[in-house]
C-alpha cells in the first residue's frame, strides 16, 4: 500500500512539476516562470526578488492562414542552458562583453486541429 501511494505522489508531483517552470537569472535577482493553465494555454510572469514586474500573461501566436496556436498545448520537452561567455566588440568603449544568462526552452506541442 505504502508504494503505490508513493508512486502516485511521485507521479502528481512529476506531472505539476512539467506544467510550471521557473528559471532565476544568474545572480538570482530575476525570475521567470512558465506554466500551463488547466486548458493548455502557455502562461509567463516575470518578478525582481519577490515583486511581480509582469504578471501571469498568455502567450498566443497567431500566423496568418494558420489555425491559432495558444490552446490545448502539452509540454514535449523542457531544456535549460546557463551560457556564460565573452566575446570582442570591434569598436567600442569596452575590450569585452560578457554574456551571462540562463535559458529556458520549452517545446510545446497541440493537438492537430481538423
Amino acid at each position: 500500500m505504502y508504494r503505490k501511494t508513493s508512486i502516485l505522489v511521485a507521479f502528481v508531483l512529476l506531472v505539476l512539476g512539467a506544467t510550471a517552470q521557473t528559471i532565476h537569472s544568474p545572480n538570482g535577482r530575476l525570475s521567470l516562470t512558465f506554466s500551463l493553465t488547466a486548458a493548455g494555454e502557455p502562461t509567463w510572469a516575470l518578478s525582481i526578488g519577490h515583486k511581480p514586474v509582469i504578471l501571469p500573461s498568455t502567450l498566443d501566436i497567431k500566423a496568418k492562414d494558420k489555425p491559432p496556436f495558444g490552446k490545448g498545448c502539452a509540454i514535449k520537452a523542457i531544456d535549460t542552458t546557463l551560457v556564460d561567455e565573452t566575446w570582442k566588440p570591434v569598436w567600442g568603449e569596452v575590450n569585452q562583453i560578457r554574456n551571462h544568462y540562463r535559458q529556458l526552452a520549452v517545446t510545446l506541442q497541440q493537438p492537430a486541429v481538423a
